[in-house]
């Protein structure tokens, strides 16, 4: 939106101006997390806004996370305070919430694909 007040002229982002601009800012900001850190979203949404659970784990994954559980992701990149703002362009704080912390255990690695994964068990 432009207005313009005597010379001055004023421009506003619309809300979904706003939206596509945080999407792009978290997909694109290569700042890590110091110290081993990560950024954790965990969500439970219920099933009559599916849509919404759709979205977010689309969102999350052009973000560069990494599920770890089917609705527990995770990124080391400094994402928090966008993803958390981005949660409430969505009116989903009650069912999303994000953490930074240091995991306690190493994470599985994501990028590599087990053999193991792939064999069957037979039956003798």
């Amino acid at each position: 939106r432009v207005r313009q007040e005597g010379d001055r002229i004023f421009v506003a982002l619309t809300e979904k101006g706003r939206d596509t601009g945080l999407r792009w800012r978290m997909k694109t900001i290569d700042r890590k997390l110091s110290d081993g850190q990560r950024v954790y979203v965990v969500f439970d949404i219920p099933e009559s806004v599916k849509h919404l659970r759709d979205t977010l784990r689309h969102v999350l994954k052009e973000s560069h996370f990494s599920m770890f559980q089917l609705s527990v992701w995770s990124t080391d990149r400094d994402v928090a305070e966008d993803v958390t703002v981005f949660i409430r362009s969505l009116k989903a704080e009650k069912w999303i919430h994000v953490f930074i912390g240091k995991p306690m255990t190493a994470l599985p690695d994501t990028t590599k694909k087990s053999s193991s994964n792939t064999s069957r068990s037979r039956s003798k």
